[in-house]
C-alpha cells in the first residue's frame, strides 16, 4: 500500500469515527434544547441516510425547533426515516395525517403509517425471539 492510499484510508476511518460522535452530539444538543446546534449536527447525518437523524430533523421542521416550521420538509424527512425502518417516524407521520397537523387530513394515509410502525415492531420482536432461540440452542 502506497503512502497516499494509507493517508486516504486513515482519513476515511477518522471521518467515520467523527460521524458516530456527531450523532450523539446532535441528540444531546436536541435534548438540551439547543436546536440550532442539533440541526447543524444532525443534517449532514440525515443526508447520509441516518434514520435517527432524519427523524429528529423531520420533527424539528414539524415543530419549528431551530428552523422555520415547514410541514413539507417535515414530511419528506420523516418519510425518509420510515423508509429506513424508523418506527417512531412512522408513528409521528401517521399522527400528522390522522390529525391534519400541517398536512391534509388523510385518515387512510395516517392508518397506513401507523400500521407500518406496528409491522416494524412485530418484525423486531420476531428477530429478538429468533436470536434468543438460537442462543438457547447453543447452550
Amino acid at each position: 500500500m502506497n503512502k497516499f492510499s494509507l493517508i486516504l484510508l486513515t482519513f476515511f476511518l477518522l471521518s467515520n469515527i467523527a460521524v458516530a460522535g456527531t450523532l450523539d452530539e446532535g441528540m444531546t444538543a436536541y435534548q438540551a434544547g439547543d436546536y440550532i446546534k442539533a440541526y447543524q449536527t444532525l443534517l449532514p447525518l440525515a443526508k447520509k441516510n441516518n434514520a435517527d437523524a432524519q427523524y429528529y430533523i423531520g420533527g424539528m421542521f414539524a415543530d419549528g425547533l431551530g428552523v422555520p416550521q415547514n410541514s413539507g420538509k417535515a414530511v419528506r424527512w420523516l418519510d425518509k426515516a420510515v423508509k429506513n425502518n424508523h418506527k417512531e417516524a412512522a408513528v409521528f407521520l401517521g399522527k400528522m395525517y390522522l390529525s391534519g397537523r400541517g398536512v391534509p387530513l388523510d385518515p387512510q394515509k395516517g392508518a397506513y403509517y401507523i400500521s407500518l410502525s406496528d409491522a416494524k415492531e412485530a418484525e423486531a420482536q420476531q428477530a429478538e425471539e429468533t436470536e434468543s432461540n438460537a442462543d438457547e440452542e447453543c447452550d
